[in-house]
């Protein structure tokens, strides 16, 4: 339930469940009501652009959006440790360091698009890796990230529809193996016309 001492905040005390604005004590209830809202606030993005300006900020924004009828934190980086199974997320006072490498890394993406080779991809499939490690979010990385990246490849001409290969994505994550991350991303992506 707690990932460090300083997570207990989040949760309430009594059943363990995450705290919300929608007073929901039942984590079954508040998974479907969180699967609900976020799927409606997902296709209401599937119009909206990432701005090239603002970068690794935009996944804040893209955060916000998506969790902001549910949780107070909703578009905040986490300020407590996080691990899931054998898995350290990266440190929570390394997530701005973090920002400004995922600036980095959308800059290079940005620029090698237009190049005859595909590097892009892979480094489009680092990128979404680093994302995963960084885990900047409390709760609803994949969501926000898959998302974030969506955007990007629209930005660059692409759709981008991981949801096809859900369960590759995922052992790409869990493995932090970027050939499969490749491989998955180069499956999903296709040309816009």
């Amino acid at each position: 339930m707690y990932n460090s001492p300083e997570d207990k905040k989040y949760y309430d005390s009594d059943n363990g469940v995450l705290r919300n604005k929608l007073g929901i004590l039942n984590q079954q209830q508040l998974d479907f009501i969180e699967h609900q809202v976020v799927s409606d606030k997902l296709l209401s993005l599937k119009n909206k652009e990432i701005k090239s300006e603002r970068y690794a900020n935009h996944l804040l924004d893209i955060h916000r959006i998506l969790f902001q009828d549910i949780y107070e934190w909703a578009g905040e980086l986490r300020n407590v440790e996080m691990t899931k199974g054998a898995t350290n997320f990266l440190p929570s006072y390394s997530l701005p360091n973090a920002f400004i490498d995922f600036d980095s890394q959308l800059r290079v993406i940005y620029k090698k698009r237009s190049s005859a080779s595909n590097e892009w991809l892979n480094l489009l499939a680092k990128l979404s890796l680093d994302i995963n490690f960084a885990h900047p979010f409390r709760e609803g990385n994949g969501r926000a990230g898959r998302e974030f990246i969506r955007q990007v490849a629209s930005l660059l001409g692409y759709d981008l529809n991981i949801g096809r290969s859900h369960e590759l994505y995922m052992q790409a994550c869990i493995e932090d193996d970027i050939k499969l991350m490749g491989q998955v991303i180069e499956k999903e992506i296709r040309r816009m016309d």
